[in-house]
């Protein structure tokens, strides 16, 4: 069984959804006729779980034990699987590192559980724990080493992982076996392999060491004590005893983290999981629902009105999203579990915003009002009362029941764009329609309907904000997954006309980019499945150009044939967009540009025929390749401004189709960013002022989450630095009026400055300096939110916490002990809220509060009864550390039995779609094809 056979058997069983006793029967089948190598299935599985499975997928969980029962590979060869992996990404500098690593660490949690219920045999479990041993003592050594700061996330979760697998498995009868037989020489290599890990845990993972210390002392042979490794056990028990005297705090929740927690994902456009937010409320209100609702209301108001942000069309925007979509569901949910007075904290909520005197939060309150009427929670005739309008005429008349707007579009396709509209409405009904419109673009993906799809894509693409509620509602990466492999996979079989096509896959690539532009998502985030795939090679090199030397002759016929078909000819032909596939041509158009300015320069083209040319690339069908060519010119203008001035205000004339000029404008958005980006590096501005007039005014693309100089400049210039003005900054949340000054970026420059343990232990220093005041109990509740919401943005502060708190006997040895309690307090009280938050397995749907039934025969896109359908809903995930670095790994597999050979399939995405160009020399005219024009 070839290697692309084992990959694209499980892949697919894994796309359809394939039962695991079906994918039984079907590797049975396929190995009768290829016989694949053990390591090679476990090798695919792994991989397309780290690549576009959602976590903790259970099929991914079912078929490894359906391979592991069924004898095609064994425990060892899944350990090994899971080190080569962990090997091939440790020496990578792909960005999603912690991604990759959190999959690992699932995938060795499902190893363990399913080798516990296996019988294995002496020599596999020998093989388990030599290698398990020898991959943990790696990882300690990393953990020591400088880049155990920037990795402690992915070291931290796969030294868990990694542990349990050893203890689970040195406790199985095969395991106890493979021990007593170790136990007459010391030299042996099991021997060995504990006890250099349990040496190196010492220092590093104090916890994980007590843990290997009480494996070990049931064998003496595994045991060699020495002074040191006295002490470390000592401040690992001090610390234990410790730990064990101190009493938790109560919980005394306040309304400023709640906001604080909002405030930072509205910022970051994140994925806000409806039943993970009203589970971190619940938790932190332990029987006050009524508390819990009142603070939640009001927080997310002050979320829209209180941050230097609010005055931000994007981020209003974004804010008004999740009040009239999302926020009544989660209060209904809250609701739910007691009769509250709902209608009197809504009447206190109205009464609240009008004293603010802002128009725009009356009428971001009033338009909350009577969604909040479909969901029971204050009636039609309160809300009149209070806001002088009739519900009935201002909102929509009912919750949208997704499935039926899912039948209606698989009925009739030409209802699908209509979707889009009514998401632009937001009136309540944001959560459904995405949720529909996520499935129905799903559908036409898996059937290649992509005539339908182009319409859908074209109609998110002309309504930009229409994307922000998908985000909200939807993980970027399950939506963009299927659109990213569909433009991979997509085969290029012409029977027919050629230009339709290049016209359905450019909607699909402008799509995937205004989602990534819009959402300032890292290639990560994109939901990418095929390393060397177009979308990755886009990503990566579609902005620069190419030397003619580097092209293949295919490639510079290619181009020759564009550059005549633009330049010298009546039009486009056929011919030239059947030879030359959209993959190629979007890949080639700053190579085209080049070749046309330079060709403008030295005089064999005139600006005429440039501008005739040029034209073309503004028709529908060749529309997507402009942000391509912005993102090149916003380069390319600082080498030869005249030409590339010439080249843009052509490219900047707006199509004379409305619905082209629509798209076209989108484009137009988004290239301005691009130049104000270059703007901002260049050393002459000026030449780019009259350029920035060709885009137009200027509408917000992107909320404007960035770091700003200015606001790093404050923070970095107080007595004491960004860590003084940090702590600041946090303490003043304990005073309600002063919350809306903070800023969630002034988390990300400390962490990027100072580094997350750093940031970490200055958060305990907070807590020590109000440990003997009544106020310890509040500010621990914003500090522990500030840490836990952070946890899955890639800067790690929960794991730098962890491994912190990991050192707490060396505070103690110091005699901290003040620090060592609050830091304590912390730890606990982090590791509740980071649960709370955690979206759990299977429960990832947004619940939309089960209303009275609906007739759905009447159901149509213009007139939308009630119904309890609930969308589904997917985590928002970061992730963007440094990368790892193996220590020994090569020679410890190497050493190992029983290891294979395994292909990696993976992707290195670190080189964004950032609009870095390569360097050129518009004077080096050697490059340039003569015969071409």
């Amino acid at each position: 069984m070839a290697r692309s056979q084992a990959f694209v058997l499980v892949r697919q069983c894994l796309h359809q959804r394939v039962p695991p006793h079906e994918f039984e029967e079907l590797l049975r089948l396929a190995t009768q006729k290829w016989r694949p190598a053990s390591i090679e299935i476990v090798a695919s599985l792994f991989t397309c779980a780290s690549k576009f499975c959602l976590d903790k997928d259970p099929l991914v969980s079912g078929y490894l034990q359906v391979v592991l029962t069924t004898r095609h590979a064994t425990v060892p060869d899944c350990l090994s699987a899971c080190i080569r992996q962990w090997q091939h990404h440790a020496k990578s500098s792909a960005s999603n590192i912690t991604h990759h690593a959190r999959t690992l660490a699932q995938m060795i949690t499902d190893l363990t559980i399913i080798t516990s219920t296996l019988s294995l045999t002496v020599r596999e479990a020998r093989q388990c724990i030599i290698l398990s041993s020898r991959w943990l003592r790696t990882l300690f050594h990393l953990a020591a080493g400088p880049e155990g700061k920037q990795n402690d996330e992915q070291i931290s979760v796969l030294v868990g992982a990694n542990c349990l697998f050893l203890v689970t498995t040195m406790n199985t009868n095969a395991g106890a076996t493979c021990l007593k037989h170790a136990e007459t020489s010391r030299e042996d290599p099991v021997n060995v392999a504990i006890r250099q890990a349990l040496e190196s845990s010492m220092a590093t993972f104090p916890d994980i060491s007590m843990q290997l210390l009480t494996e070990a002392q049931k064998h003496s042979a595994l045991l060699e004590p020495t002074n040191s490794n006295t002490e470390h056990v000592q401040a690992a028990d001090m610390a234990m005893q410790f730990e064990n005297t101190i009493v938790d705090t109560q919980i005394v929740p306040t309304r400023t983290a709640t906001y604080a927690l909002l405030y930072s994902k509205l910022l970051n456009a994140s994925t806000i999981d409806d039943n993970a937010l009203c589970q971190f409320v619940s938790a932190r209100y332990p029987g006050n629902n009524g508390l819990a609702f009142n603070d939640l209301l009001f927080s997310s108001f002050d979320a829209l009105t209180r941050p230097s942000h609010s005055s931000e069309p994007v981020y209003e925007a974004q804010c008004r999203i999740f009040l009239h979509n999302k926020l009544p569901t989660i209060l209904a949910l809250i609701a739910s579990f007691e009769s509250l007075p709902t209608e009197q904290y809504l009447s206190e909520l109205w009464n609240d915003v009008n004293t603010l005197g802002s128009p725009e939060a009356a009428s971001a309150a009033k338009h909350f009002l009577h969604v909040c009427v479909l969901h029971r929670l204050i009636s039609a005739d309160t809300v009149q009362s209070l806001t002088g309008e009739d519900s009935n005429s201002t909102s929509a008349k009912g919750l949208f029941p997704k499935q039926a707007l899912v039948d209606q579009v698989n009925g009739n396709a030409s209802r699908g764009p209509r979707l889009v509209d009514e998401l632009a409405k937001n009136d309540g009904n944001a959560g459904p329609v995405s949720q529909a419109i996520v499935e129905i673009m799903h559908r036409y993906c898996q059937a290649k309907e992509t005539q339908h799809l182009k319409d859908m894509a074209n109609a998110l693409v002309r309504q930009p904000s229409t994307i922000n509620p998908l985000g909200m509602f939807v993980k970027p990466s399950y939506f963009l997954g299927p659109l990213c492999r569909l433009i991979d996979e997509w085969t290029w079989d012409i029977h027919g006309e050629s230009q339709p096509i290049y016209e359905e896959f450019g909607s699909v690539l402008l799509l995937i980019m205004t989602v990534k532009f819009r959402l300032a998502l890292a290639n990560s985030e994109l939901g990418l499945s095929l390393p060397d795939g177009f979308t990755a090679q886009y990503l990566s090199s579609g902005q620069s150009e190419r030397r003619l030397d580097q092209m293949t002759d295919g490639e510079r016929l290619n181009l020759g044939e564009w550059l005549h078909n633009l330049y010298d000819s009546e039009g486009i032909s056929d011919d030239v967009t059947t030879n030359c596939n959209a993959k190629e041509f979007h890949l080639m158009v700053p190579t085209l540009l080049r070749q046309s300015m330079m060709a403008l320069s030295k005089g064999n083209l005139v600006q005429d025929k440039l501008e005739g040319g040029l034209d073309y690339l503004v028709e529908p069908f060749l529309l997507p390749s402009l942000l391509s060519s912005f993102a090149w010119l916003a380069r390319a203008i600082e080498k030869d401004t005249n030409s590339a001035t010439i080249i843009i205000q052509r490219l900047a004339k707006a199509p004379e189709n409305s619905e082209t000029s629509k798209l076209h404008r989108t484009i137009l958005d988004i290239a301005h960013g691009m130049f104000r980006k270059a703007l901002n590096r260049s050393m002459d501005q000026d030449r780019f002022a009259e350029v920035l007039k060709l885009f137009g005014e200027p509408k917000p693309f992107t909320i404007n989450a960035g770091l700003n100089t200015n606001d790093l400049g404050t923070w970095t210039s107080e007595a004491g630095g960004i860590a003084s003005y940090l702590q600041k900054a946090v303490s003043d949340m304990l005073t309600a009026a002063s919350a809306g000054l903070f800023q969630p970026n002034v988390i990300t420059a400390a962490s990027q400055i100072l580094g997350p343990s750093s940031v970490v232990h200055e958060m305990v220093a907070l807590l020590v300096q109000f440990a003997p005041n009544q106020s310890f109990a509040q500010l621990i509740d914003i500090v522990a939110t500030i840490i836990a919401s952070n946890d899955s943005t890639g800067i790690s502060l929960r794991n730098s916490l962890q491994l912190l708190h990991a050192r707490l006997g060396n505070f103690l040895k110091k005699n901290d002990n003040v620090f060592g309690e609050a830091l304590v307090h912390l730890h606990r009280r982090v590791e509740f809220y980071a649960t709370a938050l955690t979206p759990q397995p299977g429960n990832d749907d947004t619940g939309l509060i089960a209303m009275e039934a609906a007739d759905l025969a009447e159901i149509n896109l213009d007139h939308i009864p009630v119904d309890a359908d609930p969308p589904k809903q997917q985590s928002h995930q970061m992730q963007e550390p440094d990368p790892l670095a193996g220590e020994d790994m090569e020679q410890m597999l190497n050493e190992a039995a029983n290891m294979g050979n395994i292909d990696d399939y993976t992707t290195n995405d670190d080189n964004m779609f950032n609009m870095d160009m390569d360097n050129y020399e518009l004077a080096n005219l050697d490059d340039l094809d003569m015969s071409m024009f």
